[in-house]
């Protein structure tokens, strides 16, 4: 991909942010879903009960998978609780992760999409690079997409307000590791204590899309081209107006045609013109330096509220995400098969989708093959020429059964 930079206008002022993409996340939290079923059913006591005893096994099912993902981590983790392990496969993890990132329904960002995200124009007033052939390790993950209207201004719309469509990432999940060369040759502030080897995992929320480098560690920070010109525009004519001068100067000082005295007006003027750029330049460092500081300010404060989670915890929120969205899913599948009947899995993933939309007012993707591929692991569901869920009470006697079963394993 290489080096990729972005211009930044200048300006803005947020406003609300509609949600615009199917997500394949169910948009209700796990505690909030139970109470929802129980009030469209008569037995919602009885799917109390086995939704229950489904919600404890998964989540000690779920222990193991967290140790060795754990473990698998721990060779590649910055902030360990014991020294590191010495040995371990850095793409048996990664693809461990992506594995679980995929459950908790995020969607890899691809190379196609990150090079928009970088090209796109940014809200801050900076051109902002970053070199992409820096990492070995490079994967972001999103779950969410959504919009929000920005107020700008700058010179491209002479300073006057206008409206800005400006999409973003809901949650974004970032793995990275950059190479040992460009550790020792970066000069980025960030970078600055980053190990070689080590795998550094991210967790951020509403992140725009423009400004998606704010989220890398290896950013560097360039005028605008526009910047530039206003810079060198001047100092190019200032330069060169003094040299004709003090050339002409240096020419009559050699024929004698005149005796160097310091009042004489074109010594003055030089003087003069030199005094101007002098100020002049100060003046274009110390603004460049300002809007710089004030970019890394923003970047910080943004940073601050957006950032989630760091390295070891993004896998214990992560897992716990999967975990959620594996137990809504499994019981929104089984509520719907044992309350209305039998249904192919086309029906029962319309059905689904058109309850999420009727009790949230939002679209979504509901993963029906994972939910019925859990259910019909635990033996909650069959299937013969359509799935049929068991009743609620076979239901709870199965999976305590389970329950017991993976106790008496230990």
């Amino acid at each position: 991909m290489g080096r990729v930079a972005g211009q930044k206008p200048s300006g803005t002022r947020a406003r609300s942010a509609p949600v615009s993409e199917h997500s394949r996340f169910v948009p209700i939290a796990r505690r909030d879903l139970l109470p929802r079923l129980m009030k469209e059913r008569e037995d919602g006591a009885a799917l109390a009960r086995a939704a229950d005893r489904l919600h404890h096994l998964l989540r000690h099912e779920a222990n193991e998978r967290a140790e060795r993902l754990q473990a698998a981590y721990a060779p590649f983790d910055p902030d360990p609780l014991v020294p590191n392990p010495t040995d371990g496969d850095p793409e048996a993890f990664l693809e461990a992760l992506a594995e679980v990132l995929d459950e908790a329904n995020f969607r890899r960002v691809t190379d196609e999409e990150l090079r928009a995200a970088f090209a796109e124009k940014s809200l801050f007033p900076l051109r902002v690079e970053v070199d992409v052939d820096e990492y070995d390790v490079l994967r972001l993950y999103r779950r969410g997409m959504s919009h929000r209207d920005e107020k700008v201004r700058g010179w491209s719309t002479l300073w006057r307000w206008r409206t800005r469509r400006l999409a973003l990432f809901v949650r974004l999940v970032v793995a990275l590791r950059l190479k040992p060369e460009a550790l020792r040759t970066s000069k980025a502030a960030r970078t600055q204590g980053m190990e070689p080897g080590l795998i550094y995992l991210k967790s951020f929320k509403n992140i725009p899309t423009a400004d998606v480098e704010m989220v890398l560690p290896n950013t560097r920070l360039r005028m605008r081209h526009l910047d530039r010109i206003l810079v060198g525009g001047p100092l190019v004519a200032g330069v060169g107006w003094t040299l004709f001068q003090s050339v002409s100067v240096l020419l009559a000082l050699a024929t004698g045609a005149f005796a160097l005295t310091l009042d004489d007006a074109r010594l003055q003027a030089v003087g003069g013109v030199l005094l101007v750029l002098t100020g002049y330049l100060w003046r274009t460092h110390s603004k460049v330096k300002t809007t710089r500081l004030e970019y890394l300010q923003t970047l910080s404060q943004g940073l601050y509220f957006r950032n989630l989670a760091n390295n070891r915890t993004v896998i214990d929120q992560t897992l716990r995400l999967a975990l959620d969205e594996e137990e809504k899913e499994a019981l929104l599948a089984y509520h719907l098969l044992s309350r209305d009947g039998a249904m192919s899995t086309e029906e029962l993933d319309r059905r689904a989708e058109a309850w999420i939309l009727e009790q949230t007012g939002r679209h979504a993707d509901f993963d029906v093959h994972d939910g019925i591929a859990r259910l019909e692991e635990l033996g909650l569901v069959e299937n013969g020429d359509a799935w049929r869920a068991v009743p609620c009470d076979e239901a709870t006697r199965r999976l305590g059964a389970r329950w017991d079963a993976a106790f008496a394993a230990h």
